[in-house]
């Protein structure tokens, strides 16, 4: 279609957008505002983004690491319409709200600065199933096979984590209370227990993983007493590595499929 544009038009196209100003009225504006851009973008459009800001100041800056122009909606459709999910459910109450929620409580069993602890509900199932479906961003890191779960899989997976008492505990962002991912603490035995964690792509890059690894220790210790946490992760996951390094853990053994790590608490 760009091509069927007549010169005259899009010169007009182009001056309009280089010479667009916000307008003052704007800064009045009671909605929550997100702006998303690639950190491959331009330096205009980024500057575009710190403009906005500053004209609100509450407005929430998301780079996206690695992304150009348009990658975000385009190449990452999965992810972006997520993100979408997320925002517009606390508007729209697509879902029943989350506190009020059957199949889990949703009642916060603890948290940190911006992140809710809850028990597994059915109620995030949709969430579950995005993140665990995403070969791309988690599935791969997580899992020793790639396979595609259904709702009712998840479903029954939130039914027999309460039934067994687990001490799985999804996420949720106080600010939005949009899914941020899941953290177990697996084979809990004489004080020691093994991390598992997932964060679904959107919100992904965010300091969140750093953010949980520490609330879920300081719960761990002064909670439940355990006194050493153990972790597998993959050698091809450097980013998690950084951060489970960040957060105090040490790598003690490895495998060809697996980075052994540890932190004494």
């Amino acid at each position: 279609d760009t091509c069927l544009i007549k010169k005259a038009d899009m010169i007009a196209f182009m001056k309009a957008n280089t010479s667009y100003e916000l307008k003052e009225t704007l800064r009045e504006t009671e909605a929550e505002v997100h702006v998303y851009f690639g950190e491959k973008e331009t330096g205009e459009i980024r500057r575009s983004a710190e403009v906005i800001k500053k004209a609100l100041p509450a407005a929430v800056l998301h780079p996206l690491p690695g992304y150009r122009h348009g990658d975000f909606s385009i190449n990452h459709a999965d992810a972006y319409a997520e993100e979408v999910r997320n925002l517009l459910s606390v508007i729209a109450h697509e879902r029943p709200p989350r506190e009020k929620a059957s199949g889990g409580d949703m009642t916060p069993i603890f948290e940190s600065d911006n992140i809710i602890f809850t028990a597994p509900s059915e109620l995030l199932a949709d969430d579950y199933l995005t993140m665990v479906n995403d070969n791309e961003h988690v599935n791969r890191f997580i899992g020793s096979k790639l396979k595609s779960y259904t709702r009712e899989q998840e479903i029954a997976w939130v039914r027999q984590k309460l039934e067994e008492k687990a001490l799985v505990f999804s996420m949720l962002e106080k600010r939005s209370g949009a899914f941020i991912g899941n953290m177990e603490l697996m084979d809990p035995k004489d004080g020691e227990g093994e991390l598992g964690i997932a964060i679904t792509a959107a919100m992904q890059d965010r300091g969140f993983g750093t953010e949980a690894i520490r609330a879920f220790c300081s719960y761990c210790r002064e909670t439940l007493g355990i006194r050493r946490i153990v972790l597998r992760t993959r050698p091809y996951n450097p980013r998690a590595i950084h951060v489970y390094e960040k957060c105090g853990f040490l790598e003690y053994d490895r495998t060809e499929e697996h980075i052994c790590m540890e932190r004494t608490l």
